[in-house]
């Protein structure tokens, strides 16, 4: 396992952790602040905090490790020609290796594919976060009586949610890709055994 994977495997622990103590740590603000609300509105409170410093927190705890792949993942295809660049994308999308394995476009490509391939998941993750965390903070106004005050937080929450349902396997189907390709470049690129 690479440095790169040791890093994603950190990102991974720290945040899970973040967010799961900005999940209680929210919670328990949201039910400090819904002890004189009825029942509906007190739960929607306690959730909507949780997931709101939940998310939040999560969020920028993976950011800092998103910033420096992301910049790795750039520093694989600078210096290539658009067309260069185009042939890496094409070849990670259709999971067909770069021939020959040995050229310096198909070891771009593997490494752009394995950069991909920790990158992504935690880039979900992330996004998925970051919707969380905006959408909690919704979820209290949710069950106002006033119907032109729970207007906006619901159509940003439907939204929100159409996004995520919309991009997660998006998203996924990338990551399938790049891991796809990554095995494919792998197995060319290693020699034959010698009888």
């Amino acid at each position: 396992m690479g440095e790169l994977e040791l890093t994603a495997r950190r990102a991974w622990r720290r945040t899970t952790l973040l967010a799961l103590i900005g999940a209680v740590v929210g919670a328990v603000i949201g039910w400090s602040l819904a002890t004189t609300e009825s029942g509906a509105v007190a739960v929607l409170t306690v959730v909507g905090f949780g997931a709101s410093v939940g998310g939040l927190t999560g969020t920028f705890s993976i950011l800092a490790t998103t910033i420096g792949m992301s910049t790795a993942m750039q520093a694989t295809t600078a210096g290539l020609s658009p067309a260069g660049k185009r042939m890496v994308t094409q070849a990670i999308k259709t999971g067909s290796p770069i021939q020959p394995p040995e050229s310096d476009l198909a070891l771009r490509a593997r490494e752009h594919a394995r950069l991909l391939s920790t990158y992504q998941p935690l880039a979900l993750a992330q996004f998925l976060l970051l919707y969380l965390g905006i959408a909690g903070a919704q979820f209290p106004m949710l069950a106002d009586e006033d119907v032109s005050g729970s207007a906006f937080p619901r159509f940003l929450c439907a939204a929100l949610l159409i996004t995520a349902l919309i991009m997660t396997p998006i998203l996924l189907r990338a990551v399938r890709r790049s891991r796809r390709y990554l095995r494919a470049a792998t197995i060319e690129a290693s020699p034959a055994p010698q009888a």
